[in-house]
């Protein structure tokens, strides 16, 4: 701005934490997925979202994994994006997510030690003045 005559201040506010999954609980929540809808119809993003989700404050207190259940339903015209004025769920998706939280929920209460998987590692945070 000063090349032009003018003056700028720039001020960044800290936002939500990045949201990183516990990969133990990923993995158990990818075998009680892949068990209940079958291997071809779980899928794993080629790239991690740069979006923000609130969930990230729950994985800073325990460790967890984050998942899209898939609610879109193109037969029923149910395909808007998430955060939209237009967007809808097919809740007919409902009963599999309670039980894919059941299931997931269960495994790990099974393991030896659930209180010992590690919480998610927070990253390295450098605050931009």
């Amino acid at each position: 701005s000063r090349a032009m005559g003018g003056d700028a201040e720039v001020v960044i506010h800290a936002g939500y934490k990045a949201l990183i999954n516990s990969d133990p609980v990923v993995d158990v929540a990818l075998e009680a997925a892949r068990e209940l809808v079958g291997p071809e119809n779980v899928r794993l993003r080629d790239k991690p979202s740069l979006g923000v989700e609130d969930f990230s404050y729950f994985l800073d207190e325990a460790p967890g994994a984050f998942y899209h259940l898939g609610c879109a339903n193109a037969e029923k015209g149910i395909t808007s994006a998430g955060h939209t004025a237009t967007f809808d769920i097919d809740e007919s998706c409902l009963p599999l997510g309670v039980l894919l939280h059941a299931r997931t929920a269960l495994r790990l209460m099974e393991r030896p030690h659930p209180a010992n998987i590690p919480a998610s590692p927070e990253p390295e945070r450098k605050d931009i003045i």
